[in-house]
């Protein structure tokens, strides 16, 4: 199963390309999953050690979820809008909270491959500063296991975006920004 992770707060252009990354993969042939953090109230990481000693995270909220689905997952694609030049808060409480899962099975990710994708509204949206944050904590966390490719939003969803835009309206006008700078 190949997860794909929205680690956007609201509905937009990181969950579509996320759906959309989805459906191309499942005409593959390939089962997949969609979560999203939008809507659930997750808390952050208090750094107790809990999950040290006992194996599990203390808090209980809606991660226990995506633990599963986490373990499960052959493949996972991360996406996360850019907010004041990075990912999202909710996207980086679940990347700490995975520390839950790493302490139970230092394994958990072993072969398992991956795509983080920041979405950045222009160029200087800062979708490759978005990235770069995930690369530092990704590299960081998991790195001795997972294997991890990285895109700046602005040119993995060029090619969506027109499609989107002609669905939503008010998209117009990012479409025309987007072709101007490119």
């Amino acid at each position: 199963m190949i997860l794909g992770f929205c680690g956007s707060p609201r509905p937009g252009a990181t969950e579509y390309v996320i759906k959309e990354a989805l459906r191309m993969i499942e005409m593959q042939g390939h089962k997949t999953e969609f979560y999203t953090i939008k809507d659930k109230e997750i808390r952050y990481c208090i750094h107790c050690d809990f999950c040290l000693q006992k194996r599990g995270c203390i808090l209980n909220d809606y991660l226990g979820l995506l633990y599963e689905l986490l373990k499960e997952a052959e493949g996972i694609i991360i996406g996360s809008p850019v907010y004041n030049g990075g990912i999202t808060a909710q996207t980086k409480t679940v990347l700490d909270r995975t520390r839950a899962l790493v302490a139970a099975d230092p394994k958990v990710f072993e072969g398992k491959k991956g795509i983080a994708v920041a979405i950045g509204g222009d160029r200087i949206g800062g979708a490759g500063t978005g990235n770069s944050a995930d690369h530092k904590f990704l590299s960081f966390e998991w790195n001795h296991s997972f294997k991890w490719r990285f895109f700046w939003g602005q040119y993995w969803c060029n090619f969506l975006v027109e499609r989107y835009a002609r669905r939503r309206k008010r998209g117009r006008r990012r479409l025309q920004n987007l072709k101007k700078d490119n």
